[in-house]
């Protein structure tokens, strides 16, 4: 249910109080009171418009904030990965330099 949903159920119901009242006054309500009804219908329609679009700003707040800290740990993992793999690279590059100079080697220098 939407907000405006919610706030046009309300001031139905609302409204349908408000004419059983005034059957059972048979109508003899003044216009005064009529705009002072109209003023406290809107005043809790306010009040309940704040409410629910401060609920909706925490929500909002709270999603934003487990986003950040979703995007913060997927940096660190990333950051870490990084490391590891440029660390395997100078192993591998290392390894492949000990490799050649073996290679070099004459094969009647074996023991040095």
């Amino acid at each position: 249910m939407n907000l405006e949903s919610t706030v046009k159920v309300t001031l139905s119901k609302h409204h349908r109080e408000n004419m059983t009242d005034n059957n059972s006054d048979n109508g003899e309500r003044t216009p005064l009171v009529l705009q002072e009804n109209g003023s406290k219908i809107s005043d809790t329609t306010s009040l309940e418009y704040l409410k629910v679009q401060e609920q909706l700003l925490e929500r909002v707040e709270r999603i934003e904030r487990s986003h950040e800290e979703r995007l913060k740990n997927i940096e660190e993992k990333l950051d870490y990965r990084n490391k590891l793999l440029l660390e395997t690279l100078q192993e591998i590059q290392d390894t492949k330099k000990i490799i050649a100079v073996t290679k070099e080697k004459k094969w009647w220098e074996f023991w040095k």
